[in-house]
């Protein structure tokens, strides 16, 4: 290849290819929806804790990342959990660390 076509392939691979999709979950049900996350579809959770603006009421708050095949499962199953499920989509360009960039460790 190329110099001008291996630019073309590393652009192309940053723009489409490697890219992530960072879902954020708020639920109460936030169990059941983190654990599913983590078992069904082999993924990685953080949790931190949030208080509605509106309501002043504490739950929890999931953060995973997943490719794009995963999301529309992921999503179809927090819907059937919890319809009233409050879901972020965003798209990340790079994703750094365990499953990622290193392999997976399992205890």
């Amino acid at each position: 290849l190329s110099r001008r076509q291996r630019q073309m392939c590393i652009r192309d691979s940053l723009v489409a290819g490697k890219s992530k999709i960072q879902i954020k979950i708020i639920s109460e049900k936030y169990e059941e929806i983190n654990n599913k996350i983590a078992t069904q579809f082999d993924r990685g959770t953080t949790l931190f804790e949030v208080e509605g603006g509106y309501t002043r009421k504490e739950m929890y708050a999931i953060l995973t990342v997943v490719n794009q095949r995963e999301l529309f499962a992921i999503n179809e199953m927090v819907q059937e959990i919890d319809p009233d499920a409050f879901i972020m989509i965003g798209q990340v360009k790079e994703v750094r660390g365990r499953g990622f960039t290193k392999g997976k460790k399992y205890e």
